[in-house]
């Protein structure tokens, strides 16, 4: 059976230690990313499948009104977890990592092994 696991952040703790930091919601409530990240690697460990999703942020207040979460809580992720409908795949293909990251500029050198 399917399952939708809210994760939810406390607004008051959408904070930095640095204030001008303060106003961007993406650095202040990024740390919640890894804690998702560990909760989908150990989804993965018991054989289930999920994929972290932000779809339901636009319509944060229905979420909210429907599941009875109160203001002072924001929504940062959903997780649809499920037993996949065909086996973990045991090599991921990857692209090279200069195919994507460069040194210095976004224009800048590709960034390979030395």
């Amino acid at each position: 059976m399917p399952v939708h696991l809210i994760v939810l952040v406390e607004r008051a703790a959408l904070v930095t230690t640095i204030a001008p930091l303060d106003a961007s919601r993406v650095v202040a409530g990024a740390s919640i990313y890894p804690f998702t990240h560990n909760v989908a690697l150990a989804l993965r460990a018991e054989g289930l499948g999920t994929t972290l999703s932000t779809v339901l942020v636009p319509v944060e207040a229905e979420v909210a009104e429907l599941l009875g979460i109160p203001e002072e809580f924001a929504l940062a992720a959903h997780l649809g977890v499920g037993w996949p409908a065909e086996p973990h795949p045991t090599r991921l293909r990857r692209r090279p990592v200069e195919d994507f990251a460069t040194l210095d500029r976004f224009d800048g050198e590709p960034l390979r092994a030395q």
